[in-house]
């Protein structure tokens, strides 16, 4: 096999199980709580295929070398500080204790340095120095933390518990993801180089109203955070102090280097302030509810701000700066690190509320940020609106309708006046089962006959009704013999029929009668009022003629009964009285 070729595809091999971890890491969390009772007994307590597996893991009771060995290689370090595969990245050790005992953590290559074993209530030297640890929760019972104790290691932040009294030499030196510190009021000594070369440290807290800290071979404070006296800038540190010693520290001959001293409260949280600028004349701006121009905020507390334009005016822009980000800024021509204030406009994500008084609307705009993390600067511009025109009144196209039952149709809505402000208008059926209708004003009929009720309605000034009373048409029908004659069937559109019957030659009609049976009318033409789908019966007879006989005398004609049908033949008989005889008919 060509010898390149093997020596690339060991090397992406090796790459491969170096960024196993990470990918595992971004995939999922894995989380684990171990109690010891009696310690050494960690790796009795954690199987072996577990430790690569675990990212988050929460350790009670006493742990000593035996225990801390086996957290360095799941935090990617073995026992002589070189890199292995491990996942474990936080770490809480609150209710854990340190204690003496136990194989050793720690074996340095070179022979002056040895090996490391634990010491009670004490984080050892270089005991998670390089790991891959983020996160640290360290116990309670602490009193020291020895040099070179988390060298190198990735942690993004330390609070150093109450009752440590030392801090050793280079002990979080390197640390280059550190961003903040918490130091306790029991601090009595900072070694050197403790925090030097973090070069993302932003806050340093430290809960002392005395300030009684010692410094080695007596170089101050420059010396913990960096060996490069000359280079550190210490405007890119802020110290905070408890409320009301600002004073104390500012005029501290070792503190006072800091030239960014701010107070905390009781949570060590920053006591910030957020300021904002506008015209009062054309609205109002409260943060937090308080309508001053500086506002006293909380850090890691949420801020609310309401933005409340006058009649006449709108929200126009909103620009918030906060002062969380250090760059390169140019002063005096040169350029030098420092605070770099960042505007973002917020305008569009301003949440708005439409109030309606007296047929005004206002909007008032809302923002929250949920947890403040520098000062913030506020600037709101309004700009000029012509004042809104309430609503009066509103119409529709039509009042009244008959329509048919599987219908569609457009209702158009007018509001007044037509200048309106707010033209909008909500659409409802008093019956969806005999029709509905949309956003728009158009109504589909459901199938069903009856009366139905569309009603618009404006949504701001009077809050004015127009209403179209909605029909359905029936239906008017006639039956009647094809022999005998023929009905016309005439319908208004308004629910109001006609019938009217033409018999045939030799036919008159007679009656209207319903399909039962029942007589109606005998007039015709015949109007009537639907008020249900209807069918009505027409009735003919044949044509019939009575025919009158005048004799003179007593002489009589005798026929069966006087009535003739048309075009049909009868007998009739002319009887004579005595002294007279029968001559001839005339007509």
């Amino acid at each position: 096999m060509n010898t390149f070729r093997t020596s690339a595809l060991r090397a992406g091999f090796l790459l491969f199980l170096l960024l196993l971890p990470l990918c595992l890491h971004a995939q999922s969390r894995v989380s684990r709580t171990v109690h010891l009772s009696k310690a050494g007994t960690l790796p009795d307590s954690i199987s072996v295929s577990e430790r690569r597996q675990i990212t988050d893991l929460t350790l009670t009771g006493p742990l000593n070398g035996t225990d801390i060995k086996l957290i360095r290689n799941m935090a990617g370090v073995d026992s002589v500080g070189k890199k292995i595969i491990g996942g474990l990245t936080v770490l809480d050790l609150s209710g854990a204790s340190i204690v003496k005992g136990g194989d050793y953590y720690y074996r340095a290559l070179d022979i002056l340095n040895g090996i490391k074993r634990t010491t009670d209530n004490v984080i050892g030297e270089s005991m998670f120095g390089s790991s891959n640890l983020t996160s640290v929760i360290l116990p309670n019972s602490i009193t020291q933390i020895g040099p070179f104790a988390f060298i190198s290691a990735n942690i993004t932040s330390i609070n150093i518990p109450k009752g440590v009294d030392t801090v050793e030499v280079s002990a979080f030196r390197n640390c280059s993801r550190l961003t903040s510190i918490s130091l306790p009021s029991t601090l009595t000594y900072l070694g050197d180089a403790a925090f030097a070369a973090c070069t993302n440290l932003r806050h340093v807290r430290y809960n002392s109203r005395s300030s009684n800290v010692s410094f080695a071979f007596g170089r101050g404070i420059r010396a913990v955070f960096d060996d490069r006296l000359k280079d550190k800038h210490f405007e890119e540190l802020v110290l905070y102090v408890p409320e009301g010693c600002m004073d104390v520290y500012r005029n501290h001959p070792v503190w006072k280097v800091f030239e960014n001293i701010r107070e905390m409260d009781a949570d060590l949280n920053a006591i910030l302030w957020a300021a904002r600028s506008y015209k009062p004349n054309q609205g109002s701006v409260r943060i937090n509810r308080e309508p001053a121009d500086s506002v006293r905020i909380i850090e890691n507390k949420p801020v609310t701000i309401e933005i409340v334009p006058n009649s006449e005016y709108r929200i126009e822009k909103v620009l918030l700066t906060d002062f969380d980000s250090i760059g390169t800024v140019i002063h005096d021509g040169h350029e030098e690190r420092g605070v770099i204030p960042r505007e973002r406009d917020i305008t569009g994500e301003i949440v708005y509320d439409y109030i309606d008084i007296l047929y005004t609307i206002r909007t008032v705009g809302r923002y929250t940020i949920d947890a403040v993390k520098s000062d913030l600067s506020l600037e709101v511009t309004f700009s000029g609106v012509s004042l809104p025109v309430p609503v009066t009144g509103i119409s529709l196209s039509e009042t009244e309708l008959f329509v048919d039952r599987d219908s569609t149709f457009l209702l158009t809505a007018t509001v007044y006046p037509l200048n309106a402000s707010d033209r909008r208008v909500r659409w409802r059926s008093s019956d969806t089962a005999v029709a509905v209708v949309d956003t728009a004003g158009k109504v589909t009929m459901q199938g069903r006959t009856g009366i139905v009720k569309i009603m618009a309605t404006t949504m701001s000034g009077i809050y004015a009704t127009a209403t179209c009373v909605v029909t359905t048409r029936y239906v008017a029908a006639a039956l009647s013999d094809p022999v005998c004659g023929r009905v016309e069937v005439r319908n208004n559109g308004n629910n109001q029929a006609e019938l009217q019957a033409y018999p045939n030659y030799n036919y008159r009609f007679d009656r209207w009668t319903t399909q039962e049976g029942n007589s109606l009318s005998s007039a015709n033409p015949f109007a009537f009022t639907l008020t249900q789908d209807t069918t009505i019966r027409a009735h003919f007879v044949k044509s019939g003629y009575h025919v009158t006989f005048l004799v003179e005398g007593d002489n009589a004609v005798r026929t069966k009964d006087g009535k003739f049908d048309y075009a049909y033949q009868d007998t009739v008989r002319a009887e004579a009285v005595v002294g007279y005889g029968y001559h001839h008919f005339v007509k």
